[in-house]
């Protein structure tokens, strides 16, 4: 499997992992690691997420992507026809669900900022100019 050849290969992963298979610790001890070892895959543990609906989600596991495919699940993210070049905050809001590496933020905000696509065609709101100065007038007919 890739996922576990690439997870080798990463120092902080085959860190994780070995750090994993020597701990003794009980399943449900608090001292547990937010990380857990699944079929040779890492996963991370969050407690607790809380969604766009305010939907309380605990205990998912999140796929830890390796660094060779961090920008190919960024492509899907944004580039895909059905993800339809979203913004920074949706692309994030896709991945966060679904796999975790500690660069993710970051790593979509660049992508995002610097999308051909996205810079052709999305509007900016933010406005090209600075705004007009108020003319104050101090008597009627002062200006025409």
């Amino acid at each position: 499997m890739k996922f576990v050849k690439n997870n080798k290969k990463n120092k902080q992963a085959k860190q994780i992992i070995d750090d994993l298979l020597k701990q003794s610790a009980s399943t449900f001890s608090s001292s547990r690691s937010p990380y857990v070892l699944v079929n040779g895959l890492l996963y991370k543990i969050l407690k607790t997420i809380k969604n766009q609906d305010h939907l309380v989600i605990r205990n998912k596991y999140l796929l830890v992507i390796t660094t060779s495919m961090q920008d190919k699940l960024i492509t899907w993210a944004h580039d895909h026809p059905m993800a339809g070049h979203a913004g920074q905050a949706k692309t994030i809001h896709r991945l966060m669900f679904r796999v975790y590496w500690i660069t993710m933020r970051k790593d979509v905000y660049k992508y995002v900022q610097y999308c051909t696509l996205c810079q052709q065609f999305k509007y900016n709101s933010q406005p090209m100019s600075m705004p007009m100065k108020v003319h104050l007038v101090a008597e009627p007919w002062h200006t025409i």
